[in-house]
């Protein structure tokens, strides 16, 4: 948080891929015991490791513009909008790692770990 408290979060992360694989839906969905939550959206192309797209925060009602590149084992991305910061994302086995770092409001960054489950 911005006052340099942490919080647990407990979130669901979804993934729709499309156009054959070169186009990624995704939505993470995360709330705290205290009733904060964070609904963001992305929608994301990729031309080879090169990845574009843009994204919605419901809970603020902000959008903005993604880009960044695709790794082996994941992606980082740059967003810009009403609010900026960026986004790593690490794959390994069924687990994901996503680490996001922004100015706010209210928060600095959120550190997310999914399995995948069913």
């Amino acid at each position: 948080m911005e006052n340099g408290s942490t919080q647990r979060i407990r979130c669901r992360g979804y993934y729709t891929a499309r156009s054959g694989g070169s186009a990624l839906g995704m939505a993470i969905n995360c709330s705290n015991a205290s009733n904060f939550k964070i609904h963001m959206r992305a929608n994301l192309t990729s031309s080879g490791n090169q990845i574009s797209g843009s994204w919605e925060e419901r809970e603020f009602n902000q959008t903005g513009s993604v880009n960044g590149r695709a790794s082996g084992n994941g992606f980082n991305l740059s967003f810009s909008g009403a609010i900026s910061g960026s986004m790593a994302v690490t794959l390994s086995g069924s687990r994901q790692t996503v680490n996001i770092s922004t100015g706010g409001p209210g928060f600095t960054g959120v550190n997310m770990q999914f399995a995948k489950s069913g």
